[in-house]
């Protein structure tokens, strides 16, 4: 039997706070479907722009939540330890 991929959960699941300065994306809500999430990339994409930016590479699976502030361009990972 094979696992099946990891669940997309809902935009509103995933994006728990949202305003002109940071989002912040609840990365904890993917379901694994039996194929555990090895690691998340993250793009962003300036409305009006149509070229979406590469944020981040390879932020690990197991990330609780990533907090991305636009204007300081800084990222915080929060991880399960």
């Amino acid at each position: 039997m094979y696992a099946a991929a990891p669940i997309v959960p809902p935009q509103s699941a995933i994006l728990t706070e949202v305003n002109s300065t940071f989002v912040t994306l609840a990365m904890d809500t993917w379901q694994s479907g039996g194929c555990p999430v090895a690691s998340f990339d993250v793009s962003l994409q300036v409305l009006g722009d149509g070229v979406w930016h590469t944020v981040e590479n390879s932020i690990p699976g197991n990330s609780v939540s990533i907090v991305y502030h636009t204007h300081g361009r800084q990222l915080h990972v929060l991880q399960q330890m």
